[in-house]
């Protein structure tokens, strides 16, 4: 017997990836676009899994369903847990799991594009030249390099 996983909060993305890495497994997936709160928790009936990311809903009236309807694993697509009420959870018997941590590289070079992106003002930029405007005035950044971070400046 497969064992029955909802996703809920799912892009296209995340079903490629999870289908994909299925194929090892054959779990009967549910996939749900909607965030799980308790409007649509009744989704979760016969299920034994629940994947959520970071809008959900998992409080303790949410994980009491859960419970009820047979959940022993809720599952996190990511790092933080404040949306999951952790001692209802233990109360109901439901396993939570989270991803540990973020590639700290990733995180790093996320900042630095924001950075460059903003500096450089490509989102601005960027909605001109969809209106058809190609002028560049505003649009001036200046050179990152060389510059210290307030609290570093303050230090030297």
């Amino acid at each position: 017997m497969a064992y029955t996983i909802a996703f809920f909060g799912t892009k296209p993305y995340d079903e490629t990836s999870f289908n994909e890495k299925n194929k090892e497994f054959g779990y009967e997936i549910r996939y749900f676009k909607g965030h799980l709160n308790k409007n649509n928790v009744l989704l979760t009936q016969g299920v034994d899994a629940v994947c959520i990311f970071v809008n959900d809903t998992a409080d303790a009236e949410v994980i009491r369903t859960l419970a009820a309807n047979g959940v022993k694993l809720l599952a996190l697509r990511c790092a933080g847990y404040n949306n999951v009420d952790l001692d209802a959870a233990a109360d109901n018997g439901i396993t939570v799991l989270r991803v540990p941590a973020y590639s700290p590289y990733a995180v790093a070079e996320y900042t630095v594009a924001l950075m460059l992106s903003l500096n450089r003002k490509i989102p601005r930029a960027s909605w001109r030249t969809r209106d058809g405007n190609f002028s560049l005035h505003g649009l001036m950044g200046f050179d990152m390099h060389g510059k210290l971070p307030a609290s570093s400046a303050r230090e030297k």
